[in-house]
């Protein structure tokens, strides 16, 4: 239990660093580069967001049950690490293609090559930031150290070189030179302090790996439609001012979930570890209690909170705030028994089938607004509310009917 506090601290470290910079880049951003600007920044984010996940593949969740199994065995652990780096790289190298493609026809007037350039930036920064590996032998003190550097250097080149509303695209570009210097770092470690050998993994290793990232991979998409779609739906059928904002409020909504994040991302491969829920059930009281404070809080607070980033009163923005916020009270408890409970005693596929179930309901919530032509912030925060109440609603009868004690 003392390690996983100890990883629980430097994550919440991180979180720190997370949280503190964007309030004082976010609010510069807003004014040196006007909300539509940055409307369009975030599109742009969100897209290479997507291009990343490809990447990614699942790995995030495969590899940190593969590396918490594999950790008292170096040369196992070796080859799991290398064949997950190689898989990476062929998926990156494929989506990269795939996205030069679009550049060279032009298929989208915001896909250029600035956005090219930002997303080949973010896709190395990604597979060079091995989260999944620290996160299997729970040594979070390096994930921490490599985000701080990350968001410090990101931090350090906005306020060096955004000076004016065309800047736009150098804050995508940025945000992929940081994870790249984390990167580095983190690579330092592994080989130099961890003694990770440099190999050219097998095939069929790679292909194993592959292999069991693939239910991970469709769950993750499923999950990222509903949370990471909005923008794209808004940046496509709302006004920029409309994006702009709700950008803004869903910044505050994925800030408040990071604070439970660290306590997910510690539990989930000590879980995983020890086969024990003891732990489990102390820490999932205290969160389930944080989080209904700091939401009651934050929802009382929301027209305050807005105008702290936006620096004027927009009453729209506020109650699309609460309506995420509501959501949040559902987020915390299903993703705590998702993969730590479910999917870490061999009942992932019930935790993917219910991001599936999210996914669909989301599809048809939007395709209706579409249709309606009625498609704005309002509207999307509402879904968003919806889909995590589904989801939630299915895990915890899973949970029960698998009869999981997760409160006693």
């Amino acid at each position: 239990m003392k390690g996983f506090l100890n990883n629980v601290g430097y994550l919440y470290l991180l979180q720190g660093v997370s949280y503190f910079l964007p309030l004082v880049t976010m609010p510069y951003l807003i004014i040196t580069l006007g909300l539509e600007n940055y409307g369009r920044v975030t599109l742009a984010i969100a897209v290479a967001n997507y291009v990343t996940i490809a990447v990614d593949f699942g790995f995030n969740l495969s590899a940190v049950l593969a590396i918490s199994k594999l950790r008292n065995d170096l040369k196992k652990t070796e080859i799991v690490f290398w064949s997950i780096i190689y898989a990476k790289l062929i998926f990156a190298g494929l989506v990269l293609i795939v996205t030069f493609i679009g550049i060279y026809w032009e298929l989208f007037a915001w896909l250029d090559y600035y956005f090219g350039l930002a997303v080949l930036l973010m896709v190395l920064g990604n597979i060079m930031m091995p989260v999944w590996f620290f996160q299997g032998i729970e040594e979070m003190k390096q994930v921490a150290v490599s985000g701080v550097i990350n968001k410090i250097i990101f931090s350090v080149l906005i306020f060096s070189c955004v000076n004016r509303s065309t800047d736009f695209w150098f804050v995508a570009i940025f945000q992929g030179i940081g994870g790249i210097c984390g990167g580095i770092y983190a690579f330092y470690i592994i080989l130099s302090r961890m003694h990770l050998g440099i190999g050219i993994p097998a095939f069929f290793e790679i292909r194993n790996q592959i292999k069991c990232a693939v239910p991970y991979f469709f769950s993750r998409i499923a999950v990222s439609f509903y949370t990471s779609a909005n923008l794209l739906v808004l940046g496509a059928f709302a006004t920029t001012y409309e994006t702009g904002y709700y950008a803004v409020v869903e910044k505050v909504y994925n800030g408040l979930q990071g604070v439970y994040g660290p306590i997910v991302q510690a539990i989930y491969p000590l879980v995983a570890y020890t086969k024990k829920l003891d732990s489990f059930r102390r820490v999932f009281r205290v969160v389930i209690l944080i989080n209904t404070i700091s939401l009651l809080i934050g929802i009382y607070f929301a027209p305050n909170i807005v105008m702290v980033f936006t620096k004027v009163y927009i009453a729209d923005a506020s109650i699309c705030l609460r309506l995420l916020l509501v959501a949040c009270f559902f987020v915390a408890p299903s993703v705590l028994i998702g993969y730590p409970v479910l999917g870490t005693f061999g009942h992932q596929d019930a935790v993917n089938r219910s991001a599936m179930i999210g996914a669909a309901i989301y599809s048809v919530l939007v395709i209706g607004m579409i249709s309606k032509g009625e498609v704005n912030a309002g509207y999307i925060s509402g879904t968003v509310l919806v889909v995590e109440v589904c989801v939630f609603i299915f895990r915890i009868a899973m949970v029960k009917g698998l009869k999981f004690e997760i409160l006693s």
